[in-house]
């Protein structure tokens, strides 16, 4: 289970500087092109990660064809999550949290779930 969100942190890593939170399911990330220095919480747990998988892959194998070889749709699904929270980050400078859930990436409102993270 926890190899879906491994494989996850590891396309965010392609595009972000990426640091495991002492709170668990929670990661700090920061452009690694971006000259803000903006960090944006993602909270993402294993559990999470793989319901997304398991509920997007036959849809992303169908997109996207057999990524890597994977004829699961696996790594596809995985990807397309990387890129769901990618737009979510890059689209609005006011994001400052991210939550996986198994139908995708989501914003956090700053009032609510946000409360309580600071960098």
């Amino acid at each position: 289970m926890d190899a879906h969100r491994t494989r996850l942190i590891a396309v965010l890593r392609e595009i972000y500087d990426v640091d495991r939170d002492d709170r668990g399911d929670v990661f700090r990330l920061r452009s690694l092109t971006a000259y803000s220095g903006r960090t944006v919480a993602l909270t993402a747990s294993a559990r999470t990660v793989a319901a997304y998988v398991e509920r997007t892959r036959a849809r992303a194998l169908r997109a996207l064809g057999a990524v890597g070889g994977d004829p699961t749709g696996t790594i596809a699904a995985i990807g397309l999550l990387g890129v769901d929270i990618e737009d979510i980050i890059e689209s609005d400078d006011a994001v400052q949290h991210v939550r996986v859930t198994p139908h995708g990436a989501r914003r956090v409102s700053a009032t609510g779930d946000r409360a309580g993270f600071s960098f």
